[in-house]
């Protein structure tokens, strides 16, 4: 099976997936973090109506550039997770490490078109030292919902993960009856046992990922308007 993706030669999103479950179970194994950037191309539909598919996949392949430009560690892995967006794991590296490797990208993303303003990216941070409790999905969820907020924010721009949001599903995948409490009753357990304050909604999410991971399906949606 083809482990690379034909466009912009970066690994494709089958490998990406085995490689980030070898290096979760590392990481698990040597108590190291793991850091993920889930970057997204701004604006790339509108480009691509405006200019054509074939212009859109020379951006595609430029930002496939900078991002290999930026992260040269033998370690590393980036691949093109799907669409215009592309996944880097970072094995070993702290937030702000991560958050410097995702500013590097977007900066070369930025400073590689000869429009400036045009090609850009956004990008969410996030970076856990895994616990047997845990699964790689949590930091995956967790970058992208960095980058959303980046997106939310602008566009063009870095955002990391909270703590709040990372330690979340890590701590209430230790409560054996988390499935049975209401959001409003996982703010207030977060808040006594960590300190970090987060929103409901969070605690809604960190309930519903325990859900799936116990039950591997996903709650009908009568039941997620009741657990709010």
């Amino acid at each position: 099976l083809a482990t690379t993706d034909a466009l912009t030669g970066l690994r494709n999103r089958r490998k990406f997936d085995t490689v980030i479950d070898a290096e979760w179970r590392r990481a698990l194994r040597q108590h190291t973090p793991l850091a993920l950037l889930m970057i997204d191309a701004d604006h790339f539909k509108a480009y691509n109506d405006a200019f054509g598919h074939q212009a859109g996949d020379q951006v595609l392949v430029g930002i496939a550039i900078c991002i290999s430009d930026s992260a040269r560690r033998a370690e590393d892995c980036a691949a093109r997770y799907g669409g215009e967006e592309f996944a880097v794991l970072l094995p070993g590296c702290s937030p702000a490490d991560a958050t410097k490797v995702a500013e590097s990208i977007r900066l070369k993303v930025e400073q590689w078109s000869d429009k400036p303003g045009v090609t850009t990216v956004s990008i969410g941070v996030a970076s856990i030292t895994p616990v047997v409790t845990m699964e790689w999905s949590g930091l995956v969820e967790a970058a992208d919902k960095a980058l959303y907020t980046a997106k939310r924010n602008g566009r063009n721009q870095s955002v990391a993960a909270t703590p709040a949001s990372l330690s979340l599903v890590a701590y209430f995948l230790f409560v054996s009856d988390a499935p049975r409490i209401r959001p409003a009753e996982t703010h207030a357990l977060i808040v006594a046992k960590t300190g970090r304050d987060i929103t409901c909604l969070d605690a809604g999410l960190a309930l519903r990922h325990l859900f799936i991971r116990r039950t591997r399906r996903v709650p009908p949606r009568c039941a997620l308007r009741r657990a709010r």
